[in-house]
């Protein structure tokens, strides 16, 4: 209870606030933050566009295989007969 009481008397100290944004290491953590968000971003995307381009790639092998085995079932059909 005192513990919160203190807590909640420091976050709404304005001055201590800008105290604290203007100080070393809390600029350091939000520009690592940042950098750190960026990061996962442009990784998320890269990955993205992997998954695309293999379901792509996936995708026109699985219709070549079938229209290869339609081929193959057909040629069959055609000498049976």
């Amino acid at each position: 209870m005192v513990l919160r009481a203190i807590l909640r008397y420091l976050i709404n100290n304005e001055k201590l606030i800008e105290r604290m944004a203007e100080s070393y290491p809390i600029r350091r953590t939000a520009q690592l933050v940042v950098a750190l968000t960026y990061r996962l971003k442009r990784i998320a995307k890269d990955q993205d566009r992997q998954d695309k381009g293999v379901n792509r790639f996936k995708s026109i092998i699985k219709y070549f295989k079938g229209r290869f085995q339609n081929k193959i079932k057909n040629d069959k059909q055609k000498k049976k007969q």
